[in-house]
């Protein structure tokens, strides 16, 4: 059975006050399917309400060397046989859904393909993607009585391709309240204070990178803030190319219950001069992740640190310009890094330095009084940028999504 793209995910692009738009099936890639049976091996139809434990598989057509990641709404799928790189035209992975581990109410099965992307050349700047909606039932009640998966609503009108400061490539912006989240059709948003978390996580990838917003990286500790601007001046040099480049980002969100959506964002990213790309030459400044891998789960004692070990590499001149490693658990800012005195020790020849970034269990602990409990509301995505101070950010080219971060003393399941 071929899967449908979802009809029930919607983008209301607002167009103006009044007017509005419903987002397109294309949106949703006809190359990846998801289906999911009942234990008498008859399929569940999107929407369907479930119980109990669901088989399920996944086929992608036509990604060959691509990557695919699972998603049990913001926690990941891990799939019964092994590697994620796509090596067959036809290519099919099967799983075992335990509907308990959700919250009663809607629930979201999704997909992530795309290509890794490689030192030297551009980032990719869009993935397929694909979703499956389940409702499921299991005598499991949300605390603060949440059934619905989030929406989110797009003005146009406030997402901005900026002329940057690196010669003429461009940076993205979004304006006040450009990007809003609903969950049960009240408004939730992101963290934009230092003391307290809310409830909202909402993560906009362009290809395998995250776009950032403005942060106080001078405080103790730093913090992200919002103000209604989910991205903040972050620098696509890296991702523009020689010829006009189709781009989306793709936003993945969540609520306090861990209710997983996306929405969708098109645009046309200009070429760059050869004059640019001369001054800022790929391999580009970059940050891996060492000691964490998608779907680990960390536990951090309560009045502990979790060390997160991040590799930068070919930190030049942009890593001066741009010096400060900012390290991200969802929308929360939760360490900052000055990599000038270790750019500056670096040896002849060396392109690389590994730093230990500290995580405090006390940020996370915000995390965890702004959302309801439960496994989903503990999965967060985990990635870095650049920044430079109090003016704009450069994306990483990659990040990874924990399945949960969490305290030792925070109930579990």
């Amino acid at each position: 059975m071929r899967h449908t793209p979802p009809r029930h995910l919607l983008l209301v692009v607002l167009l103006g006050l009044h007017g509005c738009a419903v987002l397109q099936a294309e949106d949703f890639s006809s190359d990846i399917a998801i289906e999911l049976f009942r234990p008498d091996n008859s399929p569940v139809l999107e929407g369907d309400t479930v119980s109990g434990t669901l088989r399920g598989q996944v086929t992608v057509q036509n990604s060959m060397m691509q990557h695919a990641q699972f998603y049990k709404n913001f926690r990941i799928l891990i799939p019964d046989e092994a590697g994620q790189l796509i090596d067959s035209n036809d290519w099919l992975r099967t799983f075992t859904l335990d509907t308990s581990e959700f919250y009663d109410g809607e629930n979201l099965i999704s997909v992530h393909v795309h290509p890794m992307n490689t030192p030297g050349t551009p980032y990719i700047a869009d993935m397929s993607v694909q979703a499956f909606k389940i409702a499921t039932v299991n005598g499991r009640a949300a605390p603060r009585g949440d059934v619905q998966l989030p929406t989110m609503t797009i003005d146009p009108t406030m997402m901005s391709l900026l002329s940057s400061s690196l010669l003429d490539s461009k940076s993205f912006y979004t304006d006040y309240d450009a990007v809003t989240v609903f969950d049960d059709g009240r408004k939730i948003d992101v963290d934009q204070r230092g003391g307290e978390s809310n409830s909202a996580q909402v993560i906009p990838h362009l290809g395998t990178s995250i776009l950032g917003r403005f942060r106080w990286t001078d405080r103790a500790l730093p913090f992200g803030d919002s103000m209604g601007r989910l991205i903040t001046r972050a620098h696509l040099i890296n991702f523009q190319t020689t010829t006009d480049t189709p781009a989306r980002i793709v936003f993945f969100f969540n609520d306090a219950c861990g209710r997983a959506n996306y929405a969708f964002y098109n645009f046309m990213l200009p070429a760059l001069s050869p004059e640019a790309r001369r001054a800022y030459p790929l391999p580009s400044t970059d940050a891996k992740i060492l000691n964490v891998s998608q779907g680990d789960e960390i536990v951090i004692p309560d009045d502990g640190v979790f060390s997160l070990q991040v590799e930068v590499t070919n930190p030049g001149r942009l890593g001066f310009e741009f010096a400060t490693l900012s390290t991200w658990v969802g929308n929360r800012s939760v360490a900052a890094t000055d990599l000038r005195p270790l750019i500056r020790a670096m040896t002849p020849g060396q392109t690389s330095v590994v730093v230990n970034v500290k995580i405090p269990a006390a940020e996370i602990q915000k995390l965890q009084i702004s959302r309801d409990g439960g496994a989903g509301a503990t999965a967060f995505a985990l990635w870095n940028d650049f920044d430079r101070f109090r003016d704009s950010n450069l994306p990483a080219s990659e990040h990874v999504h924990v399945s949960s971060i969490r305290t030792s003393s925070y109930p579990w399941p």
